[in-house]
């Protein structure tokens, strides 16, 4: 029987390890930095490395062991932690991983155990964190590890379908932050409060056990409800946010699509009378009218030229967007260029073609809202190698941008409203590195720049 127990033991430390691992990945990926991969061989390394070194505590052949509620926490946590590390990024960026990583793992882990101890002691008047806990019979501690490995797998289930699944990757706001704070503090008082009340026997009212119960079951509720409400304040607002997107995607198409109608109508008329007009000219040059004719043929050509499309990047829905922003740009004395064409044009879903170039253009915009008006000028080029496309964007600035520090994912933004704006540029490289591309700011001489670069599949 004890060697049963050690091996249903041995497993659940090991699921309970593992499932904490992948969360906190998860989270970062999902929540902090979406760069963080998450990826199967990863898992393995992790699903490795728990395995045996809790095979040696199992054989009492590792010198660190910290027992928290009958299961064992192992320095394998470093290992974990360096997974998490990516070439590339910078010592800073990761530093804020490991730092995110331990804190998620301390946090679902404490937050967990916490719940349990708060079941068990409210019910049964017994704790077992303190003293009590070495009297706890075999059944009841690995019915508790057993409590444990099952919110760990809701919380892995819930935020793997709810959002990593979804593709979904959003930055936390300041409201955000202080209700983890404040979820933080409250979950480290509870943990202090229920290891004294342990450590004490202290049994609230003994004859009125469901005053334990009922305060019990309140902090308990509070503590798995708490993050639930979180992460669905965020989503509220991520989706608010898409959804303005979405419909500001869907005027641009609206309006490129009456554009083109009224462009049909025009071509329809130029067509119906060209016959006509150059009948015209034709009788024009007959009588040796070349100053008349001259004059016609250029009235005509000028009607060409109104119909010809007004901006042609490669990409109809491209062309689309930024037909959409030219209005705004015209009535603020901004000058769009566009240099090249994308031959083919963007192999990505369309959202993805507007949260890119939607944001750099509205960017680009802002920054000329703050220049004289002769000289707001934003450069759209473009070009192609054999296996390589070439994106620039770049408009003047007021002042030099660090863009060492919105590379490294600082929010800089000149709005008022902080925790609205300043992910822009972050949601660009996400994109853009979502496709396989490469990503990169410059700033001198008070222009700023930003640059994309595409791979092309190689045949």
């Amino acid at each position: 029987m004890t060697v049963l127990g050690d091996v249903v033991d041995y497993l659940i430390g090991c699921s309970a390890l593992f499932l904490s691992y992948a969360f906190s990945v998860m989270a970062i990926h999902c929540f902090s930095d979406e760069r963080l991969p998450v990826t199967r061989k990863k898992h393995i390394i992790a699903g490795a490395v728990i395995a045996i070194c809790q095979l040696l505590l199992l054989l009492d052949l590792f010198p660190f062991r910290i027992s928290v509620n009958g299961s064992t926490f192992v320095t394998t946590e470093l290992v974990l932690a360096g997974l998490c590390l990516q070439r590339g990024i910078g010592i800073g960026a990761n530093f804020r991983r490991v730092l995110l990583f331990f804190f998620s793992q301390l946090m679902l882990t404490l937050s967990s155990v916490i719940i349990i101890v708060m079941l068990v002691y409210g019910f049964s008047g017994k704790g077992m964190i303190g003293d009590e806990g070495d009297n706890v019979s075999r059944l009841a501690s690995t019915v508790a590890d057993l409590m444990m490995l099952l919110i760990l797998l809701l919380a892995y289930i819930y935020i793997y379908r709810v959002v990593y699944a979804k593709g979904l990757a959003m930055s936390p706001r300041n409201t955000d932050v202080v209700l983890m704070g404040i979820y933080c503090i409250y979950v480290l008082i509870m943990a202090i409060v229920f290891a004294i009340m342990d450590e004490e026997d202290v049994q609230l009212v003994a004859e009125f056990g469901f005053l334990r119960a009922i305060f019990t079951l309140v902090t308990a509720g509070v503590t798995l409800a708490m993050p639930y409400f979180i992460v669905r304040n965020r989503l509220s607002a991520y989706y608010k946010d898409l959804s303005d997107h979405q419909q500001s995607f869907l005027d641009a198409e609206l309006a490129a699509s009456r554009q083109y109608r009224e462009a049909q109508e025009e071509t329809r008329a130029f067509r119906h009378d060209v016959q006509n007009e150059l009948a015209v000219i034709s009788a024009l040059m007959k009588e040796k009218h070349y100053d008349q004719a001259e004059a016609y043929l250029n009235d005509m050509l000028t009607e060409v030229r109104a119909l010809s499309p007004k901006v042609i990047t490669g990409d109809d829905m491209l062309d689309t967007l930024i037909s959409s922003k030219l209005g705004k740009l015209t009535e603020n004395s901004v000058v769009l260029s566009i240099d090249g064409v994308l031959e083919g044009g963007l192999n990505w879903k369309p959202m993805d073609k507007c949260r890119v170039f939607a944001n750099a253009l509205d960017n680009a915009f802002e920054a000329c809202m703050k220049l004289p008006t002769d000289v707001r000028q934003i450069a759209l080029t473009m070009q192609k190698t054999r296996h390589q496309r070439f994106i620039t964007i770049s408009n003047p600035c007021c002042e030099n941008v660090d863009c060492n520090a919105l590379m490294s994912g600082q929010r800089l933004t000149s709005k008022e409203d902080k925790q609205l704006h300043g992910y822009g540029i972050q949601s660009i490289r996400s994109t853009v590195e979502k496709y396989g591309g490469l990503f990169n700011l410059s700033c001198e001489d008070n222009r700023f720049v930003m640059e994309i670069i595409l791979m092309d599949a190689v045949n």
